[in-house]
């Protein structure tokens, strides 16, 4: 059995290049020795038996420089140079041990809900904004692209106790790594601003825009050869079948409702970048007149925040006037009328 599987991570093509590219040959020898040495230090007892004895010695040896995250014990993030403040990606370790119910050893391959790594190592990256990371259970490694529209299903795997026995393999491994290294996010990401009156939050993938009335979303390309992609159906923006706005300049949408506005920019060579989500939160909907979801047999219940001030009483009242005419009990013209008798009595 092959110490590499590839799950339509790279083409067969790129892999076939590496393996008949001789360039690196050098390079990949004393690393498949060094692994070779270490491997029967490895010690899988605990999560931190597994890092120290095992997943921290394979970093080094890929020349990595690598720090735990502080919030997960389990998660390492992964840096080009040892001054580097921003990391490049992370590696996710699996903890070993058996399942309690089964007696079976947890896995890569575990889809239980909350034990499912691959998904957690997306999670992770996402989180924390990068793209390339690693998941291992220290014998199984694999490459990941947590922005791949099938990241939950397509990514490269190394057997590193083959890997070990395998120079050939060791440099398909390393330079397969340098390609990602070489192409890692260099796409810029679209320009945006919001006009209007709103508060910004910044999120693990863009930003939470809340806003009262409405806002305008502007979007530009950031350079001349650089075509943005925006979707506001929550739809990926990258997928050439939605419904989606090509930016090649400029463009702007008004934003009155909440929708999940999607951006990504895409080179002239067809590459994307990292897909930015800005979603929008219209403050002025908690004052809509809107139906209860379980309601009592027969009777049609409504419910809203009492108006805080006038813009929230116009939100109140047009909303309000609006479901009358959906239901029929008054047309555009009546509900006009209806306010000025309505005026007329408060006099």
């Amino acid at each position: 059995m092959s110490a590499v599987t590839n799950r339509q991570h790279f083409s067969h093509a790129f892999l076939t290049q590496l393996q008949n590219d001789p360039a690196n040959d050098e390079a990949a020898a004393p690393i498949a020795q060094g692994l070779r040495d270490w491997l029967p230090s490895r010690d899988g007892s605990t999560l931190r038996s597994l890092v120290d004895s095992w997943v921290g010695p394979v970093l080094d040896f890929l020349d990595f420089y690598h720090a735990p995250a502080d919030d997960s014990p389990d998660i390492h993030l992964l840096y080009a140079h040892r001054a580097d403040e921003t990391p490049v990606g992370l590696c996710y370790v699996a903890p070993p041990g058996q399942d309690g119910s089964t007696g079976s050893p947890r896995g890569l391959d575990d889809t239980l809900k909350g034990r499912h790594p691959l998904a957690q190592a997306v999670l992770a990256l996402r989180a924390r904004r990068l793209r390339w990371g690693m998941l291992t259970d220290g014998t199984r490694w694999r490459l990941v692209d947590a922005e791949s529209l099938h990241r939950y299903e397509h990514y490269l795997e190394v057997n590193v106790d083959k890997l070990a026995r395998s120079a050939e393999y060791v440099r398909m491994f390393c330079d397969g790594l340098a390609h990602v290294a070489a192409h890692r996010i260099q796409v810029p990401e679209p320009v945006w601003k919001i006009r209007g009156v709103h508060q910004k939050q910044s999120t693990h993938d863009g930003a939470q825009v809340v806003y009262r009335r409405g806002v305008t979303l502007v979007v530009q390309s950031p350079e001349p050869d650089i075509v943005v992609y925006l979707t506001d159906t929550g739809a990926d923006p990258r997928e050439a079948g939605v419904q989606r706005e090509r930016v090649e300049d400029r463009y702007e949408l008004s934003v009155k409702r909440s929708p999940n506005v999607k951006l990504v920019s895409q080179r002239a060579d067809g590459v994307y970048g990292q897909v930015v989500t800005l979603s929008f939160v219209n403050e002025d909907a908690k004052y809509e007149v809107q139906p209860v979801t379980q309601q009592a047999l027969l009777v049609r219940e409504f419910k809203f925040v009492f108006p805080e001030d006038r813009e929230a009483l116009v939100v109140t009242i047009r909303s309000l006037l609006e479901s009358a005419i959906e239901r029929g009990l008054v047309d555009q013209a009546g509900a006009r009328e209806l306010l000025k008798e309505l005026v007329m009595e408060l006099r």
